[in-house]
């Protein structure tokens, strides 16, 4: 399998130290078998470093991201790092909303129209959390305390949250946001973020130099190395979609090949860590593994195996749903272009009883399909991925 992965900002501090960490070793991308990458586009206004240039598996794509987006290809993951900073976005509004949220809305259209669901890792930030002067304080942040910012910077990074987020929801992509924390010590000049003093204070000393501290001495500060912030983007990449959730969709028992009409649905696998983006992931992942052993079966009663997936319906309209059919089943989905093919399929059927066609064109429109999926996992992998969701389902039919 080949893995194409794309960084916005590659030639920044954090993108080159992630270049190089996704091109030291495969990558278990949302779970998947671990695999070497086979290309790595790093998008900035700047060239790259001398040893990214010279590795054959990185093209650099030097330019406004407007104007470079085109040429990045279809990638199965892309590192969204690319932004106006801090105190940069709060100086310049316009510079900042074209950067921080039209690019990243540029960033999702392309993840959009690509082909697929690729995994977006989009870089946030705590200033999603400002001080309200009305309120004081936001405190100790927990998983369920609310984004209020209070700077330009703050409002564009929740934004784009947001947008990933619904992207998402439609089946567009496989988003994740990562709130990054002040990343100390940054080498080089200092940068427009408005921490950037908090490199500054240990870097200048350390080259003899001064350095001044706008801040009151006590004033608490939440930092990250830049190990740990890389830690916490291929943490946000690898993690599994479902989160280790199993979805067995036996809401009226199981039908063939299992013909256990008992057996109930059921969620397995539920932690405390589990969110309501892993059961809608499960919830797709189980709904394609019975399809695809209920084609399994019917190719063994045929005496060879399908070649091709037709289908209609409702459920067509899930991009995600599509590509895992495509996966699981190791063969090519056909979209057909309404949902309602059954109702178009009863209406064929009168039109032939009447006379007024034959059973070829009845059935013409249904064999052009308006999209075809192509798997994107190896049948090794998908083999695996069946075995796993078996092994549930046979552990929880006779609950």
């Amino acid at each position: 399998m080949t893995l194409r992965i794309a960084i916005t900002g590659g030639a920044g501090f954090i993108g080159t130290l992630l270049a190089r960490r996704l091109l030291a070793g495969p990558v278990a991308l949302a779970g998947e078998s671990p695999t070497e990458i086979s290309e790595l586009a790093l998008l900035d206004l700047v060239t790259p470093p001398a040893d990214l240039r010279s590795d054959p598996r990185v093209r650099p794509l030097v330019g406004d991201l407007d104007d470079v987006l085109a040429d990045v290809g279809d990638p199965h993951a892309i590192f969204h790092l690319a932004g106006v900073v801090s105190g940069a976005a709060e100086k310049d509004f316009d510079l900042g909303m074209h950067t921080n949220v039209d690019g990243t809305r540029a960033v999702l259209e392309r993840a959009r129209h690509g082909g697929q669901s690729p995994v977006v890792v989009f870089s946030s930030s705590l200033a999603v959390f400002g001080s309200d002067p009305a309120i004081g304080p936001i405190g100790v942040v927990d998983d369920d305390t609310l984004p209020r910012p209070q700077s330009s910077y703050g409002v564009q990074k929740f934004i784009g949250e947001q947008l990933v987020a619904d992207y998402t929801r439609k089946g567009f992509i496989r988003g994740r946001c990562v709130r990054l924390m002040t990343v100390s010590v940054r080498p080089g000049k200092p940068n427009a973020a408005a921490s950037s003093f908090m490199s500054g204070m240990i870097r200048e000393p350390l080259a003899g130099e001064a350095a001044a501290c706008p801040v009151p001495p006590d004033t608490p500060i939440a930092l990250s190395s830049p190990r740990c912030t890389l830690d916490g983007l291929m943490r946000a990449a690898t993690v599994d979609d479902t989160g280790g959730v199993t979805f067995v969709p036996a809401l009226a028992g199981l039908a063939a090949p299992y013909w256990k009409p008992q057996a109930r649905a059921a969620f397995t696998g539920l932690t405390m860590s589990t969110e309501r983006g892993h059961l809608v992931r499960s919830a797709i992942e189980g709904i394609a593994a019975q399809v695809a052993l209920l084609a399994h079966a019917a190719g063994r009663d045929l005496g060879s195996p399908l070649t091709t997936l037709r289908v209609d319906g409702g459920l067509t309209r899930s991009n995600l749903l599509l590509q895992a059919q495509a996966d699981l089943l190791q063969a090519p989905v056909e979209v057909y272009p309404s949902p309602h093919a059954t109702a178009l399929g009863v209406a064929a059927f009168a039109d032939l009883g009447a006379g007024e066609s034959s059973l070829d064109q009845a059935g013409s429109q249904a064999r052009r399909p308006d999209v075809v999926i192509e798997p994107e996992i190896g049948a090794e992998e998908a083999e695996e991925r069946l075995r796993a969701w078996q092994r549930v389902a046979s552990a929880t039919m006779d609950l």
